[in-house]
C-alpha cells in the first residue's frame, strides 16, 4: 500500500500574488494523483484558491501568534506585509494543519518554488526521518521543500522554533532551519543540493556533507541557489532589474562553476563528463510566471542553459519595475499624509 503524503503551501497575509495561482495550477495538473492543499489565513485567498480544485485549510490563529511573539522579533512589520514573521508563522500553521489531520507526512513547499514533472513523491514517502529540507549555507536552510514525518516532527520544529524566537531578535524561518540542521536534539535529513562528485563547487569542504548526502533519489534538490543563478533573483530587490547567473558569496554552493544542461523533453540536469544528475525543483526566487508554462518553460531554459558563460547579467522586468516605483509611492504619500495631518488640541 502507498503510503499516503500530504503536499502544502502556505501564504498567510492579504495579498495571493499570480505566481503561486499560476503554480497551483501547474501542480494539480500535472501531479493530478497527489494531495495538495493550501493553507492561509485570508477567506478571500481561501475561496480563490478553492476555485481551482483544491483542497484549502484555513489557519484560524495568525494573530494569536503574532501578538505573542512579534514583539521578540526585530524585524521591519512594514517589509512586504510582515513577511519576515509570516515566513515565519507558517511553522506555526503547518503545525495546526498536521495536528487536525491524519498521521500523514507532509511536504511543504514554498509558494515560489516550481516541481518538474519528475519530481520524486515517492522518495519523500518512504523517507524516515523526522525533518528534512535542503541548506542555503552551513548556517541557513530553505524551506523550499520541508518534510515534516508526522504530527510530533511538527511539534518539535515548533518548540525549536519558539525557544529560537525568543532567544534570537534577528531570527528568521532560516536562521531555524539552519540551526536544527548542526542540532543534537532533532534528527533531520539535509536534502541533497549538489552531488558529490562536483563537490568543488562548494566554497568550503568543511560542512560539504550538509549539501552532499546521498540519497536514493538519483537527483539533486533546490534549495534557492540553482533556481536564483537560471531565473533569477526577485526584481523587486532590484528596482525592476531581474539578475541572473549571478552567485550570492552567502550561498556555499557556487553555481558559476557548474554545468547545467536540458534534455529534449524539459528536464534540468547537472552534468560531468558522461554523468548527469536531475534537478527535481528550482526556487523561482524571480517569480517568473513563463515556468508553469510547459512551452514557455523549455524557450526559458533552453535559453539560460545556452547563454550561461558564468557571467552576471540583468533584464528588465516592467510589471516588478512598475510595482516597485508604486509601491514607493504610496509609502511616500502615506509619510506625507502623515506629517501634513494636523494635531489633536489638548
Amino acid at each position: 500500500m502507498t503510503t499516503p503524503l500530504v503536499t502544502s503551501i502556505v501564504y498567510l497575509g492579504d495579498e495571493l500574488p499570480r505566481y503561486l495561482l499560476s503554480n497551483l495550477r501547474y501542480l494539480k495538473k500535472t501531479f493530478p494523483t497527489e494531495k495538495f492543499v493550501f493553507i492561509s489565513d485570508n477567506d478571500c485567498s481561501l475561496k480563490r484558491v478553492s476555485e481551482l480544485g483544491v483542497k484549502v485549510w484555513k489557519f484560524e490563529n495568525l494573530n494569536t501568534y503574532q501578538e505573542k511573539y512579534q514583539k521578540y522579533l526585530i524585524h521591519d512589520p512594514e517589509f512586504r506585509s510582515n513577511f519576515w514573521f509570516h515566513t515565519l508563522a507558517r511553522f506555526f500553521a503547518i503545525h495546526e494543519y498536521m495536528s487536525f489531520a491524519d498521521d500523514s507526512p507532509h511536504l511543504h513547499l514554498e509558494a515560489d518554488n516550481f516541481l518538474f514533472p519528475n519530481f520524486p513523491f515517492n522518495f519523500f514517502r518512504k523517507l524516515e526521518s523526522p525533518i528534512a529540507f535542503p541548506l542555503e549555507s552551513s548556517s541557513m536552510g530553505v524551506a523550499s521543500l520541508l518534510y515534516l514525518r508526522n504530527p510530533i516532527s511538527a511539534e518539535q520544529l515548533v518548540e525549536f522554533s519558539v525557544r529560537e524566537i525568543l532567544s534570537n531578535p534577528k531570527g528568521t524561518d532560516m536562521t531555524i532551519l539552519g540551526k536544527i540542521a548542526l542540532s543534537e536534539d532533532i534528527n533531520s535529513f539535509k536534502l541533497r543540493t549538489i552531488p558529490r562528485p562536483l563537490k568543488n563547487a562548494l566554497r568550503t569542504l568543511e560542512n560539504s556533507e550538509l549539501f552532499t548526502v546521498e540519497n536514493n533519489s538519483g537527483g539533486v534538490f533546490d534549495a534557492i541557489t540553482h533556481g536564483q543563478f537560471l531565473l533569477g533573483i526577485d526584481a523587486r530587490n532590484f528596482r525592476g532589474k531581474r539578475k541572473i547567473y549571478t552567485s550570492e558569496i552567502s550561498h556555499e554552493l557556487n553555481a558559476r562553476l557548474l554545468e547545467y544542461g536540458l534534455s529534449g523533453d524539459g528536464y534540468l540536469y547537472l552534468l560531468d563528463e558522461n554523468q548527469k544528475w536531475p534537478i527535481y525543483n528550482l526556487h523561482n526566487h524571480a517569480k517568473d510566471l513563463r515556468i508553469y508554462s510547459s512551452r514557455s518553460r523549455n524557450k526559458l531554459l533552453y535559453k539560460r542553459v545556452s547563454h550561461n558563460n558564468g557571467k552576471p547579467k540583468a533584464e528588465i522586468d516592467l510589471i516588478a519595475f512598475f510595482v516597485v516605483v508604486l509601491a514607493s509611492l504610496v509609502r511616500r504619500l502615506g509619510k506625507f499624509l502623515s506629517f501634513a495631518r494636523p494635531r489633536e488640541s489638548d
